[in-house]
């Protein structure tokens, strides 16, 4: 008597790594962490995104696109403040304390934003640089709480 066919086989051990797979992504992966990781990593994406908007402003009918790109950038950023909320709603003990210090951080970046994008449409330009500051250093103290974090997991 033969075995089953080799398809047959294949078809078998695919739907088992697939399952495997399957239950590692969604319970054993740890989604708090992998979730606050990718929110960050996306947040900064977009600050970043939003810095270079100022570089791709040439003449002052530009102003628009540059306008229209911090839009889209600060709408990005506000889904990660708010992924960096819940996470802090439903985690517990120090991954809250850092998810909601991450939304902090975040915050900041946000309104520094909103103090340059308004500061680079009303060409004030002294009043965009110390913005652009604020917002580098929102990023880097939500880098920092990433850090911790990485190191708590």
């Amino acid at each position: 008597m033969q075995g089953p066919p080799p398809a047959v086989l294949l078809m078998a051990g695919v739907i088992v790594v697939t399952l495997a797979v399957g239950i590692w992504f969604f319970l054993l992966r740890g989604g708090g962490t992998s979730e606050f990781l990718d929110a960050h990593e996306r947040f900064v994406a977009s600050e970043q995104a939003a810095e270079a908007a100022m570089a791709e402003v040439e003449r002052f009918g530009e102003l628009e696109t540059f306008n229209a790109a911090i839009d889209t950038q600060r709408a990005a950023m506000s889904r990660q403040v708010t992924i960096f909320n819940r996470l802090a709603a439903e985690e517990g003990g120090e991954d809250a304390r850092l998810a909601t210090d991450a939304s902090a951080a975040a915050v900041t970046v946000l309104e520094a934003l909103g103090t340059y994008a308004s500061a680079v449409l009303g060409r004030h330009l002294a009043d965009a640089a110390f913005a652009l500051v604020q917002m580098r250093d929102g990023v880097a103290a939500l880098d920092a709480v990433v850090a911790e974090w990485k190191n708590l997991q």
